[in-house]
């Protein structure tokens, strides 16, 4: 029952931080359409390169590069690796929600 109970308050925090995120994108001017639909992307895959981002969603690189960077000014992704090509970017709040810890629980079966 308590676990049950944590996935759905942690589903819920996903829920609003979607929906945050996506509001603020939505404000981003130009490139909202195309960082609205790599934002859809980040919730299925949270880490991603622009190459893999290209391809699964079938926009060029430098789409997909234009959209990160506007997604990084809207703070909704961190670039991860460090480097100037092949870069690494990260769904950050997403995947900080999803690394919570849930308390152990006492084994039960033990008793």
């Amino acid at each position: 029952e308590e676990t049950a109970v944590q996935a759905v308050a942690l589903a819920t925090q996903i829920r609003h931080l979607v929906a945050a995120d996506r509001e603020r994108i939505s404000k981003i001017g130009r490139a909202a359409g195309s960082a609205l639909r790599v934002h859809e992307l980040l919730q299925r895959r949270p880490m991603l390169t622009v190459a893999v981002a290209a391809k699964q969603l079938s926009l060029s690189a430098p789409t997909v590069r234009a959209s990160m960077e506007a997604l990084e000014d809207a703070e909704v992704v961190r670039e991860l690796s460090g480097k100037r090509r092949d870069r690494l970017y990260g769904y950050k709040r997403y995947l900080d929600l999803m690394a919570s810890e849930v308390p152990p629980q006492p084994d039960r079966r033990r008793s």
